[in-house]
């Protein structure tokens, strides 16, 4: 019996929680470049100025909807996500937009303190594409209490095997203590890789400033990265594309067992685009070259 009252009492308090939490505002690497200083967050997306639409889908939480229920619009509105963790970390619907949390808390700045470790990560099931573009925009914030920190990383992964690292394609990846962020795609076959990273991309505080718009083009022959609406990265060679069908995946990497700093990475949307539609950019600053060593 005391075991049922403290689960219930503590499924309680999370929605409790989800309800009363801070407002959110929408909102390796081998190559370093800056991003251009007329560029401001939420400047403008890559599928409005490249005309990707219609969506296949449009996730944006904006009427409380779970992480099991479908996009609310977009041709194919179909998918959920599933949630995992190796630690203490969860993942809800919070103020209109997704948010994964390091560990559960009550409301800032309550729950800072000890406890944030593990891995979680999101990932988009039943809606993939071999071929396609996704766009999301987001933002990282957290508590400055003891720990390191986290890794933010954004990704495309194979559908039928999304822990393959290995063959995966990263759309962003940061962490709220550096002003920058990188990007790349990998490939198994000889542990090939292509990087690039930029900095003057404010990270780590809550604002609208701080949210960008992280997108990619996947197509037959190139690979293309952008920042807010503007493209930042092209690899056209041929090993870089996956060749399979591929899903989201959104993580907050930590270090094992050892104590993080308290973070909360939010989507505002997250969509997909087809490949057919629009123009599809080919040209762009390049990747460099190198090798890996991840898991598949």
């Amino acid at each position: 019996m005391k075991t049922t009252t403290s689960r219930i009492a503590r499924g309680a308090i999370m929605t409790a929680a989800l309800l009363v939490g801070t407002l959110i505002l929408p909102g390796t690497a081998d190559v370093s470049d800056r991003a251009p200083d007329a560029r401001k967050a939420g400047q403008g997306t890559a599928s409005q100025n490249y005309g990707w639409a219609p969506s296949l889908f449009d996730f944006a939480w904006e009427y409380g909807e779970s992480l099991t229920d479908r996009p609310g619009r977009g041709t194919k509105r179909q998918g959920r996500w599933l949630d995992v963790t190796t630690g203490s970390g969860r993942a809800a619907r919070h103020n209109g937009g997704l948010m994964i949390e390091s560990k559960y808390g009550i409301v800032a700045p309550a729950d800072s303190g000890s406890g944030d470790h593990g891995t979680t990560t999101l990932t988009l099931q039943g809606n993939p594409q071999t071929y396609g573009r996704w766009e999301l925009r987001g933002n990282v914030w957290g508590q400055n209490d003891s720990g390191g920190h986290y890794t933010v990383r954004y990704s495309l992964v194979p559908e039928k095997d999304p822990d393959c690292t290995a063959r995966s394609i990263t759309i962003a990846q940061f962490s709220r203590a550096k002003d920058s962020y990188s990007f790349g795609a990998y490939t198994p076959n000889k542990k090939r890789a292509w990087r690039k990273s930029m900095g003057g991309v404010p990270q780590g505080v809550r604002s609208e400033t701080n949210s960008h718009a992280y997108a990619v083009e996947v197509g037959k022959d190139h690979i293309s990265w952008f920042l807010d609406g503007k493209v930042v990265g092209v690899v056209k060679t041929k090993a870089a594309i996956p060749k399979v069908p591929l899903t989201l995946r959104l993580s907050l990497i930590g270090s094992n067992d050892k104590e993080m700093q308290h973070t909360y990475v939010i989507q505002d949307w997250i969509r997909g685009f087809p490949i057919g539609k629009g123009k599809q950019v080919r040209s762009g600053p390049g990747l460099k070259a190198g090798k890996h060593n991840y898991p598949c």
